[in-house]
């Protein structure tokens, strides 16, 4: 059986915040935690252990700050994701970025 995780990643200037959450978030919740409407980033685009990934649909219009480590979470990106992030992984994929 696989187990999941959520996870936000926020971008700041300088850093990146990984933030854990408890359960499955709610549609508002998402859209909170984004800062605006969702949008899901295709899951072929995605590297395996990563089976969602949530983003600002307007991140790009906003010029919201680029976000590396969820770039990262992606097979191919022709542009760098930006904003916060939500992301639904694998449990064991945690371990192996560790």
């Amino acid at each position: 059986m696989i187990r999941w995780s959520w996870i936000r990643v926020s971008c700041e200037e300088a850093y990146t915040v990984i933030e854990h959450l408890q359960g499955e978030p709610s549609l508002e919740g998402l859209q909170d935690m984004v800062g605006g409407y969702i949008e899901y980033v295709p899951t072929i685009n995605l590297i395996d252990g990563v089976f969602e990934l949530i983003v600002n649909e307007e991140g790009i219009m906003q010029d919201l700050p680029d976000n590396p480590v969820a770039t990262d979470l992606m097979v191919v990106a022709f542009s760098p994701l930006q904003g916060d992030v939500v992301v639904c992984w694998d449990d064991g994929f945690m371990g192996d970025l560790q």
